[in-house]
């Protein structure tokens, strides 16, 4: 794996089913399968939860991270925008490729147990 910070590649995608699917496609063209690719990605909490599904469902391998934790491995950093926020994600995967952990999906009735949580707080 190559750890240059500036050789990287973007593209944007939309946050929904067609953005997801455009994703694969486009992992696909520049040969990054489900077999040779680990994503890394960043915990957003509800916002994150199509893509994860989607992605596992494909089986891909994710690492889903804590934002703090990306942060604090890089510092304060200026700037913030979409390509930069990825930009960071990637580069703190490289660099901390040693501590990977695989996401596991919750068993689905403890899914649910937490979206009854969620409900009865609000």
């Amino acid at each position: 794996m190559n750890s240059d910070k500036n050789d990287t590649i973007h593209n944007q995608f939309s946050n929904d089913i067609k953005g997801l699917k455009e994703l694969v496609k486009w992992l696909n063209s520049i040969t990054s399968t489900n077999q040779n690719t680990l994503i890394c990605l960043e915990h957003t909490g509800m916002y994150g939860k199509a893509i994860i599904h989607y992605l596992l469902s494909k089986e891909y391998s994710l690492w889903v991270e804590m934002s703090l934790k990306i942060i604090r491995s890089i510092g304060v950093q200026r700037g913030k925008n979409d390509k930069i926020d990825a930009e960071r994600i990637a580069y703190y995967a490289m660099k901390n490729q040693d501590e990977v952990q695989i996401y596991q999906a919750p068993r689905k009735v403890i899914d649910q147990i937490k979206k009854l949580f969620h409900l009865e707080s609000i």
